[in-house]
Protein backbone atom coordinates (compact mmCIF):
# COMPACT_ATOMS: atom_id res chain seq x y z
CA UNK A 1 0.00 0.00 0.00
CA UNK A 2 1.46 3.39 -1.08
CA UNK A 3 0.78 6.51 1.70
CA UNK A 4 1.81 9.96 0.89
CA UNK A 5 2.01 12.24 3.95
CA UNK A 6 1.04 15.92 3.97
CA UNK A 7 3.58 18.62 4.83
CA UNK A 8 5.73 21.40 3.26
CA UNK A 9 7.92 24.43 4.41
CA UNK A 10 7.97 26.33 0.78
CA UNK A 11 10.47 28.42 -0.24
CA UNK A 12 10.67 30.72 -3.32
CA UNK A 13 13.82 32.04 -4.85
CA UNK A 14 13.86 34.88 -7.65
CA UNK A 15 16.44 35.50 -9.75
CA UNK A 16 17.69 39.20 -11.14
CA UNK A 17 16.45 37.93 -14.60
CA UNK A 18 12.58 37.42 -13.65
CA UNK A 19 10.21 40.19 -14.22
CA UNK A 20 8.21 40.90 -10.79
CA UNK A 21 8.15 43.95 -9.99
CA UNK A 22 8.97 45.23 -5.95
CA UNK A 23 8.17 48.88 -7.39
CA UNK A 24 -16.30 30.34 7.39
CA UNK A 25 -14.85 31.76 10.11
CA UNK A 26 -11.26 32.40 9.25
CA UNK A 27 -11.13 34.91 7.44
CA UNK A 28 -14.03 37.82 6.59
CA UNK A 29 -14.32 36.70 3.20
CA UNK A 30 -14.65 32.75 3.45
CA UNK A 31 -13.66 32.89 -0.25
CA UNK A 32 -9.72 32.69 1.09
CA UNK A 33 -10.38 29.88 2.69
CA UNK A 34 -12.62 28.06 -0.45
CA UNK A 35 -10.13 29.22 -3.34
CA UNK A 36 -7.22 27.84 -1.03
CA UNK A 37 -8.16 24.75 -0.62
CA UNK A 38 -9.50 24.28 -4.36
CA UNK A 39 -5.80 25.59 -5.31
CA UNK A 40 -4.26 23.01 -2.77
CA UNK A 41 -6.81 20.15 -4.45
CA UNK A 42 -5.41 21.24 -7.90
CA UNK A 43 -2.06 21.26 -6.70
CA UNK A 44 -2.14 17.59 -5.28
CA UNK A 45 -4.12 16.45 -8.47
CA UNK A 46 -0.66 17.41 -10.57
CA UNK A 47 1.68 16.22 -8.75
CA UNK A 48 0.44 12.67 -7.37
CA UNK A 49 0.30 11.70 -10.20
CA UNK A 50 4.30 11.25 -10.30
CA UNK A 51 6.19 8.38 -8.40
CA UNK A 52 7.13 8.29 -5.11
CA UNK A 53 6.29 9.92 -1.55
CA UNK A 54 5.04 13.79 -1.20
CA UNK A 55 5.14 16.01 1.62
CA UNK A 56 3.41 19.57 1.21
CA UNK A 57 1.50 21.92 3.11
CA UNK A 58 -0.56 23.72 0.62
CA UNK A 59 -1.43 26.67 3.32
CA UNK A 60 2.60 27.37 3.13
CA UNK A 61 2.88 27.96 -0.24
CA UNK A 62 -0.63 30.07 -0.55
CA UNK A 63 1.29 32.08 2.48
CA UNK A 64 4.76 32.45 0.72
CA UNK A 65 2.81 33.09 -2.77
CA UNK A 66 0.72 35.34 -1.29
CA UNK A 67 3.68 37.65 -0.44
CA UNK A 68 5.03 37.38 -4.37
CA UNK A 69 1.90 38.23 -5.36
CA UNK A 70 2.04 41.57 -3.28
CA UNK A 71 4.87 42.41 -5.78
CA UNK A 72 3.44 41.11 -9.08
CA UNK A 73 2.06 43.75 -11.50
CA UNK A 74 0.62 43.30 -14.94
CA UNK A 75 0.43 39.93 -16.91
CA UNK A 76 2.64 37.98 -14.27
CA UNK A 77 0.11 39.35 -11.63
CA UNK A 78 -3.27 38.00 -13.75
CA UNK A 79 -1.69 34.52 -14.16
CA UNK A 80 -0.86 34.25 -10.22
CA UNK A 81 -4.16 35.36 -9.95
CA UNK A 82 -5.67 32.68 -11.97
CA UNK A 83 -3.41 29.95 -10.49
CA UNK A 84 -4.10 30.45 -6.99
CA UNK A 85 -7.51 31.86 -6.80
CA UNK A 86 -6.82 34.79 -5.75
CA UNK A 87 -10.01 36.70 -6.50
CA UNK A 88 -9.98 39.84 -4.15
CA UNK A 89 -8.23 42.39 -5.67
CA UNK A 90 -4.80 43.33 -3.79
CA UNK A 91 -6.34 45.98 -1.22
CA UNK A 92 -8.61 43.39 -0.09
CA UNK A 93 -6.74 40.22 -0.35
CA UNK A 94 -3.72 40.86 1.73
CA UNK A 95 -5.94 42.47 4.65
CA UNK A 96 -8.30 39.15 4.21
CA UNK A 97 -5.16 36.77 4.65
CA UNK A 98 -3.89 38.50 7.46
CA UNK A 99 -7.14 37.38 9.28
CA UNK A 100 -6.63 34.35 8.13
CA UNK A 101 -3.06 33.52 9.44
CA UNK A 102 -4.30 35.35 13.09
CA UNK A 103 -7.24 32.69 13.37
CA UNK A 104 -4.67 29.71 12.83
CA UNK A 105 -2.44 31.32 15.08
CA UNK A 106 -4.83 31.48 17.41
CA UNK A 107 -5.12 27.90 17.76
CA UNK A 108 -2.19 28.33 19.76
CA UNK A 109 -4.29 29.59 22.90
CA UNK A 110 -6.18 26.23 23.01
CA UNK A 111 -5.20 23.46 25.25
CA UNK A 112 -2.75 20.81 23.77
CA UNK A 113 -2.32 22.78 20.71
CA UNK A 114 1.12 24.13 19.75
CA UNK A 115 1.10 26.53 16.50
CA UNK A 116 3.40 29.01 14.67
CA UNK A 117 3.79 30.72 11.41
CA UNK A 118 6.57 32.38 10.39
CA UNK A 119 7.63 34.39 7.06
CA UNK A 120 11.11 36.08 6.36
CA UNK A 121 12.27 37.70 3.25
CA UNK A 122 16.05 37.19 2.31
CA UNK A 123 17.20 39.84 0.27
CA UNK A 124 20.59 40.86 -1.45
CA UNK A 125 22.14 43.58 -0.03
CA UNK A 126 22.26 46.92 -1.57
CA UNK A 127 19.17 45.54 -4.36
CA UNK A 128 16.51 48.40 -4.30
CA UNK A 129 13.08 47.01 -3.40
CA UNK A 130 9.69 49.16 -3.49
CA UNK A 131 9.43 50.44 -0.49
CA UNK A 132 5.94 49.89 -0.50
CA UNK A 133 6.34 46.25 -1.27
CA UNK A 134 8.47 45.87 1.96
CA UNK A 135 6.06 47.77 4.06
CA UNK A 136 3.28 45.23 2.58
CA UNK A 137 4.53 42.00 3.32
CA UNK A 138 5.79 43.61 7.03
CA UNK A 139 2.09 44.64 7.78
CA UNK A 140 0.11 41.75 6.60
CA UNK A 141 2.45 39.13 6.51
CA UNK A 142 4.98 39.42 9.91
CA UNK A 143 7.87 38.77 7.00
CA UNK A 144 11.29 39.82 8.93
CA UNK A 145 13.95 41.62 6.13
CA UNK A 146 17.24 39.95 6.12
CA UNK A 147 19.90 41.57 4.50
CA UNK A 148 22.70 39.04 2.72
CA UNK A 149 24.93 38.83 -0.13
CA UNK A 150 23.99 35.78 -2.25
CA UNK A 151 26.65 37.02 -4.82
CA UNK A 152 29.72 36.86 -2.86
CA UNK A 153 28.54 34.62 -0.04
CA UNK A 154 26.18 32.02 -1.59
CA UNK A 155 26.82 29.09 0.25
CA UNK A 156 26.82 31.13 3.31
CA UNK A 157 23.29 33.09 2.94
CA UNK A 158 21.78 29.64 2.42
CA UNK A 159 23.17 28.00 5.31
CA UNK A 160 21.83 31.26 7.28
CA UNK A 161 18.56 30.33 5.92
CA UNK A 162 18.59 26.67 6.67
CA UNK A 163 19.22 28.38 10.15
CA UNK A 164 16.39 29.92 10.21
CA UNK A 165 13.59 27.40 9.06
CA UNK A 166 15.56 24.79 11.59
CA UNK A 167 14.91 27.29 14.50
CA UNK A 168 11.22 28.24 13.51
CA UNK A 169 9.88 24.56 13.07
CA UNK A 170 12.00 23.52 16.20
CA UNK A 171 14.79 21.41 14.56
CA UNK A 172 12.36 19.33 12.84
CA UNK A 173 13.25 20.77 8.98
CA UNK A 174 16.34 20.65 8.66
CA UNK A 175 18.94 21.38 5.70
CA UNK A 176 15.71 22.86 3.44
CA UNK A 177 18.30 24.63 1.01
CA UNK A 178 20.45 21.78 -0.73
CA UNK A 179 23.73 23.18 -2.22
CA UNK A 180 23.12 24.98 -5.51
CA UNK A 181 19.58 25.88 -4.70
CA UNK A 182 20.75 29.38 -5.23
CA UNK A 183 23.02 30.86 -6.14
CA UNK A 184 24.85 34.81 -7.42
CA UNK A 185 21.48 35.52 -9.40
CA UNK A 186 19.00 35.31 -6.74
CA UNK A 187 18.07 38.85 -5.52
CA UNK A 188 15.05 37.60 -2.95
CA UNK A 189 14.28 34.35 -1.23
CA UNK A 190 10.73 34.22 0.91
CA UNK A 191 10.41 31.87 3.31
CA UNK A 192 7.36 30.85 5.12
CA UNK A 193 7.54 28.12 7.94
CA UNK A 194 4.95 26.43 10.34
CA UNK A 195 5.05 24.02 13.26
CA UNK A 196 2.62 22.32 14.66
CA UNK A 197 1.67 20.24 17.63
CA UNK A 198 -1.22 18.48 19.10
CA UNK A 199 -2.08 16.48 21.89
CA UNK A 200 -4.28 13.22 20.23
CA UNK A 201 -7.83 13.54 22.06
CA UNK A 202 -7.27 9.67 22.17
CA UNK A 203 -3.80 8.83 22.93
CA UNK A 204 -1.83 6.23 21.81
CA UNK A 205 -0.10 3.85 24.43
CA UNK A 206 3.43 3.58 23.25
CA UNK A 207 3.14 -0.10 24.85
CA UNK A 208 1.41 -1.16 21.96
CA UNK A 209 3.67 0.29 19.19
CA UNK A 210 4.95 -2.54 16.93
CA UNK A 211 7.33 -2.94 14.02
CA UNK A 212 6.62 -3.81 10.53
CA UNK A 213 6.95 -3.00 7.15
CA UNK A 214 5.91 0.37 4.95
CA UNK A 215 5.49 -0.16 1.37
CA UNK A 216 7.47 2.75 -0.12
CA UNK A 217 6.25 2.07 -3.75
CA UNK A 218 5.25 -1.55 -4.76
CA UNK A 219 8.46 -3.15 -5.18
CA UNK A 220 10.12 -1.39 -1.95
CA UNK A 221 9.18 -1.79 2.21
CA UNK A 222 11.66 -1.05 4.80
CA UNK A 223 10.81 -1.51 8.39
CA UNK A 224 9.47 0.66 10.67
CA UNK A 225 7.36 1.87 13.66
CA UNK A 226 3.46 1.35 13.98
CA UNK A 227 0.93 2.90 16.59
CA UNK A 228 -1.67 0.90 17.56
CA UNK A 229 -4.86 1.64 19.11
CA UNK A 230 -9.02 0.43 19.14
CA UNK A 231 -11.28 2.87 20.03
CA UNK A 232 -14.39 4.55 17.95
CA UNK A 233 -13.62 7.13 15.36
CA UNK A 234 -15.36 8.48 12.82
CA UNK A 235 -14.86 6.61 9.72
CA UNK A 236 -16.00 6.82 6.23
CA UNK A 237 -14.91 4.73 2.64
CA UNK A 238 -16.78 4.37 -0.88
CA UNK A 239 -15.32 2.69 -3.98
CA UNK A 240 -12.76 5.35 -4.45
CA UNK A 241 -11.26 5.98 -0.68
CA UNK A 242 -10.99 5.23 3.10
CA UNK A 243 -10.82 7.88 5.41
CA UNK A 244 -10.23 7.99 9.00
CA UNK A 245 -10.67 10.90 11.40
CA UNK A 246 -8.26 11.86 14.22
CA UNK A 247 -9.30 14.26 16.87
CA UNK A 248 -6.69 16.63 18.72
CA UNK A 249 -7.59 16.95 22.83
CA UNK A 250 -9.19 20.86 21.70
CA UNK A 251 -12.03 18.51 19.51
CA UNK A 252 -12.29 21.02 16.92
CA UNK A 253 -8.74 20.42 15.30
CA UNK A 254 -8.82 16.78 13.36
CA UNK A 255 -6.19 14.59 12.18
CA UNK A 256 -7.37 13.14 8.45
CA UNK A 257 -6.21 10.11 6.99
CA UNK A 258 -7.04 9.48 3.45
CA UNK A 259 -5.82 6.31 1.50
CA UNK A 260 -7.14 6.18 -2.22
CA UNK A 261 -7.76 2.56 -3.30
Amino acid sequence: MKTKLIFLLLFIIISSNKNLSFCNCFAKDSSIVQNNNRFALELYSEISSKPGNIILSPFSISSALAMTYAGARGNTEKQMSNVMHFTLNQALFHNDFRQLSDNIEQLDNEKGIEINIANSLWAQKNYSFLDKFLKLTKKYYSAGLQFVDFVKETEKSRKLINQWVEKETKQKIKDLLIPGTIDQSTVLVLTNAIYFYGTWANKFDKNNTYKSFFSINDTTKVESSFMKQSDKFNYYENNNLQALELPYSNKSEKYFVIICT
